[in-house]
Formats: C-alpha cells, structure tokens, sequence
C-alpha cells in the first residue's frame, strides 16, 4: 500500500475540526467575560509567530514527520526522549478530550447514560477512523466542514433576536490584566495544540502549502470561536456565560421561532461530537506513529487499539467530577503544555535551521 496523502484542501479541513474539536464545548477565555472578544483576536496574533515555526519545521524537512525529525537532529537517544515527551502528550490530550465530551453528553444529552459507554462508543469510531489513515479522515473532514460551517452560520444567525448589544459593555472595565490571563489560556488551548499536526502533515501533497494550512486553518476557525464566543455572550450575557457549564450547547437552546424551528440544540451536539471524533483521531495518528517510531515497527496501525484503549482507560481516571475538569482546562493546562507547545518546537526548529545552513 502506498504512502496515504492528503491535500491542501482536507489539511486545513482537518486542522480546522481539530482547534475546534473542544474549544467550542469548554469555551476557553470566558472568564474575562464581556472582552471574550479581545482575548480570541490577541490569542490569534500571539499564535501566528509558533504557526510559522510549526510550519517552518515541515518545510524543511517535507517527508519527515516529527520523530524522524528529531532522531536527526537530536541523535538517538536526545531524539527518542522528544519522541516520548511528544506520545505522552498526544496520549494526555485524547484522554482529556475522551472524557470532556464524556461529560458533555452525559450532561447534556443522557443523563442516566455511564460514561464508560459513550467512551467506548467513541472509542470504536476513532479506531475506525484511525485504521482507515489520515487520507479518509480528511476527506471525511473536507466533506463535513461545509456542511458544519453553514449550520453554525444558521444558529447564528437565529440567534439575532435574542442579542443584546449591552452585553458587551463596558469594554475592558477590569483592565488589560484578565484578558491577558485568557489570550495565555486560549494560546494553549486551542491554538498551539496544533504542535501535534508536526506529526501527521508530512502526508501533505503540496509541501510548499504548509504554511497556507496552518495560516488558513488558525484564521477559519479562530473567526468561527469568535463568532459562536460573541453570539454566546449577546444572547446570555456574561452571568449566565460564567455559570454555565457548555455556553454554545446553552445558547442555542435559546433558538426558538414559533413551532417552525426547535430544539436546534441537538443538531449542535452533533456537530460538537464529530468536532471531538476528528480530534481525538489526530492524538491517536500521533500517538501511534510516536510509539512505531520509538520501537522501530514497520506500521503505526498495528498499536492504534491499544493506544486509543489506554486513551480511553485513561479518562475515566483523569478527574473526579465535571469542576475538576474546569478548573484543569482552565487554570493549569496552560502551564502543562508549555513544555511541548513552546520550548521543544522552539528547540527542534533552532536545531534545523542550523542544521540547514551548514549544510548550505
């Protein structure tokens, strides 16, 4: 079987459902309430610089994927620890988004439902998804995105009258130091777990598009945080914004015209679901390829079901209720991803641009 590719069109697809996969349920920068906007469009700029050197690195070297990258740069040995670093953090990372949408369905949807059967639910789709290679899942993203992004735009737009504009007032009443505290958390999450796609976009037809896919990718899906964070915020004002659990599940809820359009709501979860399936499958790729790699397998999809079974176990154990969740998302994972959003793709993109011009 040949090497599975993927086009410039499907890359962003796929980069798109990823940043979006749990930032739209957990909705991070919410607490620096009516300037959620500020916050989004700061997170967006701070992120350009750390897109380029993900870019940057692909670029220069356009077969290889991240480990392959850091053996040669790194050695062996310095290359395998990156590579551990870089499998524990993609296994961390699907386990955590397991069990967010864990509890967003629980919550919101089957109450009385375990959530051990929505993982394994999740889990089987995610194998599937897996086991079919990064050139179905773009396709399947590629297909979806338009759909999704029109179904957005509609909840939107119903969503008009029940805005009101005073709930963006007043503009910066705490200041500038909050909304810094919440562009440092929206970085880290969603924006820079893009580090991930250093793993997977080696599979990318045209090499020299890099950076238009993670340049288009950050600003189709930044716009769309934006927009869904505003209409949140214009219908439900930022009381009932701090208080609520899954602010876009909420807000749309609030859609009503007549008898003609109810119950929208559901068609959003879906789209949330299918945001998390997307997601979690890239952290498998990942994960899998960084295992193949260490141990110098042939094929990644041979540890696929195991990896996304550790993934799963993994969520059940990660918190002990729904605050405790919260309060990782939002105070602690920005300080935990730095190490692998920051300093190692800083490290791994010095080493290669040095490696390049002595080559030159």
């Amino acid at each position: 079987m040949g090497k599975q590719l993927i086009t410039t069109k499907q890359a962003i697809s796929i980069l798109i459902f990823f940043l979006l996969g749990t930032a739209l349920v957990l909705t991070p920068g919410a607490e620096a309430k009516q300037d959620v906007w500020i916050v989004l469009l700061l997170a967006m700029a701070a992120a350009l610089p750390m897109y380029f050197i993900y870019g940057r690195i692909l670029y220069l070297f356009p077969d290889k994927d991240l480990y392959s990258i850091a053996n040669q740069l790194f050695g062996a040995v310095l290359g395998r620890m990156i590579t551990l670093f870089y499998i524990w953090y993609a296994i961390h990372l699907g386990a955590l988004i397991f069990r967010n949408f864990s509890e967003f369905v629980q919550i919101v949807t089957f109450i009385n439902t375990p959530q051990t059967v929505t993982i394994i639910a999740a889990g089987v789709t995610i194998i599937v998804f897996c086991k079919s290679g990064i050139e179905a899942i773009g396709r399947w993203a590629s297909f979806m995105l338009p759909v999704i992004l029109i179904l957005f735009l509609n909840n939107m737009i119903f969503s008009i009258p029940n805005m009101n504009i005073d709930h963006l007032k007043p503009v910066l009443f705490e200041g500038m130091e909050p909304v810094m505290g919440s562009v440092f958390t929206v970085l880290s999450f969603p924006f820079l777990e893009a580090v991930l796609f250093i793993g997977v976009f080696n599979t990318l037809k045209e090499k020299e598009k890099i950076y238009k896919v993670f340049f288009i990718g950050l600003l189709i899906s930044g716009l769309l945080g934006l927009g869904t964070n505003l209409r949140n915020l214009l219908t439900m004002g930022v009381d009932l914004v701090q208080i609520t659990y899954f602010p876009t599940y909420t807000a749309t809820k609030l859609i009503g015209i007549g008898e003609l359009l109810e119950r929208t709501e559901i068609t959003i979860a879906v789209a949330l679901s299918f945001f998390g399936l997307i997601k979690v499958s890239i952290c498998v790729l990942v994960a899998s390829k960084g295992i193949a790699s260490f141990f110098s397998l042939s094929d990644h999809k041979s540890v696929i079901v195991p990896v996304t079974l550790v993934m799963m176990s993994l969520a059940s154990l990660l918190y002990g209720n729904v605050m405790e969740m919260f309060d990782w998302a939002i105070n602690i994972y920005r300080y935990y991803a730095i190490p692998f959003q920051f300093i190692l793709p800083l490290l791994i993109y010095a080493a290669a641009e040095l490696r390049v011009r002595r080559s030159n």
